[in-house]
């Protein structure tokens, strides 16, 4: 055998190895622990995001198991719940499995926002939100729409205030804030894309938690993963995932659970998030 046809092989044995890492790598979970209690922790928050539920390949059970073992005070989903028409049924599925788990674990509220995905997936993108919408609210999720929801725990209160997705749905910022109690021990936003922290007013909001970015999902060099596939200005800043501190506010940005595209990743393991709250 030459030296070219041993170089080919070797390279397509390569090829092959990655591409099986890389689906591996998608049904893989890891669990991000991010304290922000500075020793007074209060608040418990487990954050789910991009679901994809049509190409989400983290068996059920790693997430059910999850959510038991955290013990969340409150869950929060950032939107991207599919990205196909077709997989209602599914999604379903997956939402009764999630919140029978959470009661079990002894949530106390689950808090949901929409993403891009969900406004676009059809032709009607409002008929396509009433229906995530609608499945949402049957298992007792309370759905953020440009909106404010007031939480207590051991007398601390929080606001929760949800964003519509920044691209494709309809944000309205100052309708959002109405509603904040005054009282509050932080101001917490929940929304898809994590843009709009360029966007939001000083002193309404303390964090923000979004998804929407995948951690690139398939690492590329140069940025070119972003550069390639997405018009969002901060990855171009260098903030693609985790902790960071934009326009004054404290923002984690969750590398999601689902994928798109293509059913790989390289470098940007699927993502629950657990924050720690003062």
């Amino acid at each position: 055998m030459d030296f070219l046809a041993v170089a080919v092989s070797i390279a397509a044995l390569t090829a092959i190895l990655l591409l099986i890492y890389m689906y591996m790598e998608t049904r893989t979970l890891d669990i991000s622990h991010v304290d922000f209690s500075k020793g007074e922790s209060n608040l418990k928050i487990l954050h789910i995001t991009d679901v994809h539920i049509h190409s989400m390949n983290v068996p059920y059970s790693r997430i059910i198991d999850a959510v038991k073992a955290e013990k969340p005070d409150i869950i929060i989903l950032t939107g991207d719940y599919s990205g196909k028409t077709g997989y209602m049924q599914r999604f379903d599925g997956f939402l009764n499995s999630f919140t029978s788990a959470a009661i079990q674990a002894g949530t106390k509220k689950i808090f949901a926002c929409m993403g891009n995905h969900d406004h676009k997936i059809s032709a009607d993108r409002s008929e396509s939100v009433k229906d995530f919408i609608r499945i949402l609210r049957s298992y007792g999720i309370e759905v953020l729409v440009n909106k404010t929801s007031v939480y207590s725990k051991n007398n601390k209160i929080y606001n929760i205030t949800g964003i519509d997705d920044l691209r494709y749905g309809k944000p309205d910022i100052g309708k959002s804030f109405t509603g904040q109690d005054a009282r509050s021990q932080a101001n917490i936003v929940i929304s898809h894309n994590p843009d709009i922290a360029l966007l939001l007013p000083s002193g309404k909001a303390d964090f923000l938690f979004a998804g929407h970015l995948h951690g690139g999902q398939v690492w590329l060099p140069f940025n070119l993963e972003f550069i390639l596939l997405r018009s969002d200005i901060l990855p171009f800043k260098g903030i693609r995932q985790g902790t960071h501190i934009i326009n004054g506010i404290t923002v984690y940005i969750n590398r999601g659970l689902g994928n798109v595209l293509l059913p790989l990743r390289f470098l940007a393991k699927p993502e629950i998030s657990v924050y720690t709250m003062p």
